[in-house]
């Protein structure tokens, strides 16, 4: 299978959206076998290094330099496994796992079941958090943890199971801006970018500007109702590329993993395009399960996240396919 990276220009508003040009994946040889010892299936696009904001006129967007926007100096991670109350309050809170402490709230409507891991009888106590595809289901962060064009880069990484492929678009994880999202990994319908032939697929992809247009990384390998597997998107500023890696995860009981083998990683490719916006910072939250158009939550999941990740700088494909295989950290 090929993977392609998809560019394209998205208008202001979210709501109707241009294709832009396909490029075909280009394979190496030697990252080609990187992936492979790694396990991943990834695509990578290019995009600058530094920091702005951009204000959306018209449907388009103007990069300008921006003030100082407090980000915590650690990443975040959450097993979903553990909940506390909020005094005053029916939404829960999910701790952090790092020591940044940067909790995920979460509304009454989202809900819990098995995750992967308990399924395949890794770790019984696994939970996954579920979403119905509404607005009442939210999950997000108090403030922004994502620098995108500072630094090394960022990673974005999380366990999925979608439940719903006749919809539209739905998102995973991502950061707000003021209009837009700055980044989100998510799953894409047919007329939202997919390769052809696919009526829906995974994507990761970075806006040019608030509320603006974007850069879109997509796979081909499609996506299939009720199965778990696993997203990064990493960003590196400097080679200029972002990757999304999609590892299948064959779980127990469903037949998926008859031999107790454990948790396969297959089917590694990889593919390049180039980044054309500025870059800017989008100053807002994280958030989990869905994403923002026109200063409005949209593109709501509808099924399972699991293992949410957020790193201030690019993983490698080994550590995608440690955490994809089970590790915790």
């Amino acid at each position: 299978m090929s993977v392609r990276a998809v560019a394209r220009s998205v208008l202001s508003g979210g709501a109707s959206r241009v294709p832009g040009t396909v490029l075909r994946s280009r394979r190496a040889a030697g990252a080609a076998l990187a992936l492979l010892l790694a396990g991943s299936l990834a695509a990578t696009v290019a995009a600058p290094a530094m920091a702005g904001t951009a204000q959306a006129h018209g449907g388009a967007a103007e990069f300008s330099p921006v003030a100082t926007v407090d980000f915590p100096a650690s990443p975040a991670s959450w097993h979903m496994d553990q909940f506390e109350p909020i005094p005053g309050s029916t939404d829960v809170y999910t701790p952090d796992a790092t020591a940044s402490g940067n909790a995920l709230r979460l509304s009454e409507g989202v809900g819990r079941a098995p995750g992967p891991f308990a399924l395949n009888q890794v770790r019984p106590d696994d939970q996954a958090l579920t979403f119905d595809g509404t607005p009442a289901d939210a999950a997000s962060t108090a403030g922004p943890l994502v620098r995108m064009f500072d630094g090394s880069g960022f990673s974005a990484s999380a366990f999925v199971r979608a439940d719903d492929l006749t919809s539209g678009s739905q998102t995973v994880v991502s950061q707000d801006g003021e209009v837009g999202s700055g980044f989100r990994l998510e799953r894409l319908s047919a007329g939202d970018g997919c390769p052809d032939g696919l009526q829906t697929c995974w994507g990761f992809r970075m806006y040019t500007g608030d509320g603006g247009g974007s850069v879109l990384a997509t796979s081909d390998r499609p996506v299939a109702a009720g199965e778990w597997v696993h997203l990064t998107g990493v960003f590196t500023t400097s080679t200029n590329e972002l990757r999304l890696s999609v590892c299948p995860v064959p779980v127990d009981p469903d037949g998926r993993d008859p031999e107790g083998a454990g948790i396969p990683v297959v089917d590694p490719e990889s593919g390049t395009a180039a980044y054309t916006g500025s870059p800017w910072v989008a100053s807002g939250s994280v958030q989990v399960g869905r994403s923002q158009v026109d200063g409005s939550p949209s593109d709501h999941w509808n099924g399972a996240i699991d293992e949410v990740r957020v790193y201030g700088e690019p993983v490698s494909s080994g550590r995608i396919m440690r955490i994809c295989t089970g590790s915790l950290v």
